[in-house]
Parts: C-alpha cells; sequence; structure tokens
C-alpha cells in the first residue's frame, strides 16, 4: 500500500514539473514573438503588404494580452481576411 502511494506522489511531482516546464516554454515562446512583432514594427508599409499585414493590425497585436501569441493572432487574422476574399471572388465569378 505504501508503495502505491509513493508512485502516486511521484507522478504528481512528474506532472506538476512537466506543468511548469511547458508554461515557462510557453512564456518563452510569447516572448521571442513580441520581439519579432517589434521586428515587422521596424519594416515600412510595403514590405508589411507583401506578407498580407497591415501597420494596425501590428499596432492592435501589440496590445493582446501578454498570455497571448501576437504572432499566431496576426496569422489568424491575415487568413481570416484572405479566405474572406477567395469567397468573395467566388461570389463575384458566379
Amino acid at each position: 500500500m505504501t508503495e502505491i502511494c509513493y508512485d502516486y506522489q511521484k507522478t504528481n511531482r512528474l506532472g506538476l514539473i512537466d506543468t511548469i516546464w511547458q508554461a515557462l516554454v510557453h512564456r518563452l515562446e510569447i516572448r521571442k514573438a513580441r520581439a519579432n512583432l517589434y521586428q515587422m514594427q521596424q519594416l515600412d508599409d510595403r514590405m508589411l503588404a507583401d506578407i498580407g499585414i497591415s501597420r494596425d493590425e501590428l499596432t492592435w497585436a501589440e496590445y493582446l494580452p501578454t498570455t497571448k501569441n501576437p504572432t499566431h493572432e496576426l496569422a489568424r487574422c491575415r487568413n481570416n481576411r484572405l479566405r474572406t476574399q477567395m469567397i468573395s471572388k467566388n461570389i463575384r465569378r458566379a
């Protein structure tokens, strides 16, 4: 019976360590994404348009909560915009 309790506690500790590790990795990813956001803000508007992002979207992403990855959110916005454009082109052709 003691062994079962010990294994259970060990499993819980490993789970806690894994959870903490994942939180740290996630936080580092967000820091890198925010650094990338800063680098994108240094680009001119033409270059931003080439990658499908507007300066307004960069400003919006800058003010996202610190728990969200701004580059993922920008990619999601861009993909939604492209999908909407494709739908409107298909409607015009029909």
